[in-house]
């Protein structure tokens, strides 16, 4: 790979396009999840390797839930002159 960043040369590129024609071929074995340790499907790798922690957009979305029902609560209890 190329230690640009996500950027590929064109024989990096044209290499990892063969390498995915043959996995989705069958001739080369599918590439393995480093988390779970199973195969992934060669016809969608990007969309698994691509998706984000669900640990991270549990907190995030407990983080916002609990933030709005402070606010809720707040705007309920509050004093009003």
């Amino acid at each position: 790979m190329s230690t640009k960043g996500t950027k590929l040369t064109r024989e990096e590129f044209k290499q990892k396009q063969e390498i995915e024609a043959a996995r989705k071929a069958g001739t080369v074995p599918a590439e393995v999840d480093f988390v779970t340790g199973k195969e992934i499907n060669p016809h969608i790798p990007q969309y698994i390797l691509q998706a984000p922690c669900t640990l991270f957009i549990l907190l995030f979305y407990f983080y916002f839930l609990f933030y709005f029902i402070l606010i809720i609560l707040f705007k309920k209890f509050s004093i009003k002159k």
